[in-house]
């Protein structure tokens, strides 16, 4: 039987394997319903993930590959993986 690192640095390798489209559906979840992970945030991280939200859902203004990985990090700190 095998041993399975359970990690903070092995959960966000995973994480980051994730499809940009569950990590944007994962924040627009947070930002609508996530209390609890949303009070783990900072106020700066709370108002970057409704900007990159509301660019998504505007979609005249393509998502840069570095919002997606701000909103990829913003999601992990608040669902508490890495912890």
């Amino acid at each position: 039987m095998g041993t399975r690192s359970n990690s903070p640095a092995r959960a966000l390798q995973m994480a980051r394997r994730v499809r940009w489209a569950y990590v944007l559906e994962a924040g627009r979840w947070l930002y609508t319903h996530g209390r609890q992970s949303w009070e783990r945030l900072t106020p700066r991280e709370r108002e970057e993930l409704g900007r990159i939200i509301r660019k998504a859902r505007s979609r005249s203004t393509p998502v840069t590959p570095s919002e997606r990985e701000e909103l990829r990090r913003i999601v992990i700190k608040a669902v508490g993986i890495g912890r």
